[in-house]
């Protein structure tokens, strides 16, 4: 008999518990009186947890729910014209399974989404992927009781992979199998869902995007292959934050009051994605926002503010129509655009601060940079996002490999077919990482290299670490303790950080595993790097 783990609450706005099979051994986590409960699979993988929603008082039927009864009536009642309006063609169509990608998107994005399809007269039912940890979230297990929405945790297990996307692709291709025309919804930030999208509209289905409209080169590409796309407001709030590059390739963040990025017109798109393809900026009609930095880069034409991305498409957009007979530079592909971010978590504090998650982000980057390509580009970009320096982080492969280790480093290589294999040799990272940055089909976001406050804390708790300390007694301390661990020697500080940050988080499920590789110089090393 499989393992079951059960999740209640106690109260409709109570947090989640989970108990048995390991998650929890406290039986006041229980409350015999709840309303939700869960069945947790922990074996399985997707695990699925499914969050009903509290009945109508004296009845068993749900809020917002209609009986199987009412339904058919309706069905019968409807002319047939009201039933072609959206293309159905029974009561299945009446309901829109929505996928949700928990890693792109939020909560707010989650619930507009929502909101929008059923407003257009739309039963949602929406399936949430995400690490399951995301389900003790306080604000993640309310959103879900209230909505009645389906979460599938699914555990961070390859370094090659994205499980989650992955996740959602098979599960739509399971559910399109066993019913025909259906309505699928897709709320996702990212293009890994053309290919799954194209297929589900071609097989008769009723298939619905939802993307933020800031994202105006994924919303152009969904366009060709989805019945339809939905544009929602996320990353259009109002930021406090502005991120400018200057002509000498060099940027800042600059904090600002309330700002609202601006909305072009779908015609001042297309007239820039035109000329970005026409220059060779852009491969694809969808556009690429590096594409237009470069673009703007290298003919000259001023500042740009980078960030929000829409005053960047704004002044392009504005620049070709005041110079319409300007012969502009074509693209050679020999520039680097950078706009780091940092992970953190964002508080309502930090939200009434920078008024955006993605502001505090790129203000804890530390601000844009273009750099020309060059045999060294690589190491001078891991020089500006701290991965290496002369003193603490003096290897080359060391610091190439702690880059790649780094979450939103390893999706954009992954995303690219660029993430280094067991038995690449070094040369062969350095080819790859300078290809990656070199792409058009990043935003630039690349990730700094990772803070050590955490190593720093677990060092502190050990007691072997004063609190206040050089970054000498730091380094001993890290390599104290790793040979207390068994991990193996480093030869940087960035090194040693990111091996300890790997144990002290193995347990995490938010956690992917780390890349391993074996490296060549000028022979093959036996072993492997960070195991």
């Amino acid at each position: 008999m499989l393992p079951v783990a059960t999740v209640r609450t106690g109260s409709p706005a109570g947090p989640l518990h989970l108990v048995a099979a390991g998650f929890s051994t406290h039986s006041s986590h229980v409350c015999t009186r709840s309303l939700w409960s869960l069945a947790v699979p922990v074996c399985l993988r997707p695990q699925s947890y499914r969050v009903r929603r509290r009945c109508k008082a004296g009845t068993g039927q749900q809020r917002g729910s209609r009986s199987r009864k009412e339904r058919e009536n309706k069905g019968k009642n409807m002319k047939s014209g009201e039933r072609g309006t959206r293309g159905r063609r029974g009561e299945e169509e009446e309901r829109c399974r929505l996928f949700v990608d928990g890693d792109a998107v939020g909560l707010p994005m989650i619930e507009e989404a929502v909101s929008m399809l059923r407003g257009a007269g739309w039963t949602v039912h929406a399936e949430v992927f995400a690490e399951p940890q995301r389900l003790r979230n306080s604000m993640w297990s309310q959103c879900l009781q209230e909505h009645g929405f389906t979460f599938r945790g699914v555990p961070r297990e390859g370094g090659y992979q994205d499980l989650n996307d992955e996740a959602i692709i098979a599960a739509a291709r399971r559910l399109s199998r066993k019913t025909t025309h259906l309505c699928l919804g897709f709320l996702v930030q990212d293009e890994d869902f053309i290919d799954v999208v194209r297929d589900m509209s071609a097989a008769g289905h009723h298939v619905l995007v939802l993307v933020p409209k800031c994202y105006a080169g994924t919303v152009k590409r969904f366009e060709a292959v989805a019945t339809q796309v939905l544009p929602l407001s996320g990353g259009y709030e109002e930021t406090r934050v502005l991120a400018i590059l200057h002509p000498s390739g060099q940027g800042e963040v600059q904090r600002r009051t309330a700002v609202l990025p601006p909305l072009l017109p779908e015609s001042e798109m297309d007239a820039v994605r035109h000329v970005l393809m026409d220059t060779g900026f852009s491969a694809h009609q969808a556009g690429a926002f590096s594409g237009l930095t470069k673009f703007w880069y290298a003919n000259s034409c001023g500042p740009l503010v980078v960030y929000p991305y829409s005053f960047a498409y704004e002044a392009v957009a504005k620049r070709i129509q005041e110079c319409r007979d300007v012969g502009w530079r074509r693209s050679t592909n020999n520039l680097v655009f950078v706009l780091p971010w940092r992970h953190g978590s964002f508080s309502n504090k930090r939200k009434s601060v920078f008024g955006h998650v993605m502001a505090y982000r790129i203000v804890k980057g530390g601000g844009p940079f273009m750099l020309p390509d060059s045999r060294k580009v690589v190491l001078r970009v891991l020089s500006r996002l701290g991965y290496f320096d002369r003193r603490w982080n003096a290897d080359e492969a060391e610091a190439m490999l702690t880059f790649c280790r780094s979450s939103r480093n390893k999706k954009n290589l992954r995303k690219l077919g660029l993430l280094p294999e067991e038995g690449d040799a070094i040369a062969d990272i350095r080819d790859k990482l300078r290809a990656a940055l070199l792409s058009d089909e990043t935003r630039g976001h690349w990730q700094p290299s990772p803070s050590d406050q955490d190593v720093q804390a677990r060092l502190r708790k050990k007691g072997l670490l004063q609190t206040q300390t050089s970054r000498e007694e730091v380094l001993r301390a890290m390599k104290a303790f790793a040979r207390k661990l068994n991990l193996p020697p480093m030869k940087t500080y960035n090194g040693y950080a990111a091996s300890l940050l790997s144990h002290i988080n193995a347990k995490d499920p938010s956690r992917r595993d780390v890349i391993d590789l074996r490296l060549k110089r000028g022979q093959r090393e036996r072993g492997k790097a960070w195991r």
